[in-house]
């Protein structure tokens, strides 16, 4: 004979609000960490590689082409008034270097240097190459002109170094010449110094 034995229902255990933080605690937890991971095994598997891009991308149109700095190059060292030159175009900016002939007076160093300023702009026009426009930023352009490479003027000869310039904000190109100083005084105070510590 069976005998029934009457079923006991067991209550069901709720989860109690220290129990949810507890869960809701562990879940944000897991979602950080996990995106946490993620970012360290990206930048881990990228370490090493080098970091490609175009700071200039959406910028300098028209570009400068190889050829056309070729072109320049030979020009300038065609001129009668050039002994040689030389130019490079880094970081958006064309930069020449022409070393003149020494025996040339002012008035024909003063041509020279428009002369090869005029051959450049020919070739590649100021206003378009080397001046920016609110929706585009273009080349900046330096050309320095010296008549020696010892920078001492003599009683026969006087040292002569000029940097002509046109940056792409600039509305239109400057020259000064460096090698004058702007506060003689202060410069000749200043070399005196130098000469007294090179002495000792």
């Amino acid at each position: 004979m069976k005998i029934n034995t009457p079923k006991t229902n067991k209550p069901k255990r709720k989860i109690s609000l220290g129990g949810w933080v507890l869960i809701f605690s562990l879940a944000v937890v897991f979602v950080f960490g996990s995106i946490f991971a993620l970012i360290m095994f990206n930048a881990l598997s990228e370490t090493g590689k080098t970091v490609e891009g175009n700071r200039f991308q959406l910028e300098l149109n028209p570009r400068i082409e190889t050829a056309k700095v070729t072109e320049i190059k030979t020009a300038i060292d065609a001129q009668i008034s050039t002994v040689k030159s030389s130019i490079n175009l880094k970081s958006a900016t064309l930069r020449i270097m022409v070393q003149l002939k020494p025996e040339l007076t002012d008035e024909e160093l003063q041509a020279a240097i428009l002369s090869i300023k005029d051959l450049i702009n020919a070739s590649l026009p100021i206003a378009t190459y080397f001046t920016s426009t609110p929706d585009i930023k273009m080349y900046d352009l330096e050309i320095h002109f010296y008549n020696s490479l010892e920078t001492v003027s003599t009683e026969t000869f006087t040292y002569h170094y000029f940097i002509l310039s046109k940056n792409a904000m600039m509305l239109d190109w400057k020259i000064q010449e460096v090698s004058t100083p702007v506060n003689p005084e202060l410069a000749a105070e200043l070399k005196a110094i130098l000469e007294e510590k090179s002495n000792q």
